[in-house]
């Protein structure tokens, strides 16, 4: 399970990163728009490997990242329970029936 919270305040819960890719344009993700966290609620951060290479004189330019891949976030930065607001919406999922589960699931309070 994974929590993926878009800058507009909607909070997603998905099954996992196959979910995650299927869900989310990697363009978003590459730019901050969703960030993931993990089912702790610590931040992970995405990577590119198979980014397309951007050429400028010898053509080939490309402004898609290709799939992303999440791994632990290295550096500290905050956690779901620290990114959580007042107006966050809690997009329909299989695991929580709104944001106050998620909160006592983290650990937080409500």
């Amino acid at each position: 399970m994974l929590f993926a919270y878009n800058d507009d305040g909607r909070l997603e819960v998905v099954a996992d990163e196959a979910e995650a890719r299927r869900s989310f344009e990697a363009t978003d993700v590459e730019t901050g728009v969703i960030r993931f966290f993990d089912s702790r609620g610590e931040p992970l951060a995405p990577r590119f490997p198979q980014r397309s290479p951007k050429k400028f004189l010898g053509m080939s330019f490309s402004s898609d990242p290709g799939p992303f891949e999440l791994a632990p976030a290295a550096d500290a930065e905050e956690t779901l329970i620290d990114a959580l607001g007042p107006a966050v919406v809690l997009m329909k999922n299989r695991w929580f029936t709104d944001i106050d589960a998620v909160r006592a699931h983290l650990g937080g309070s409500g």
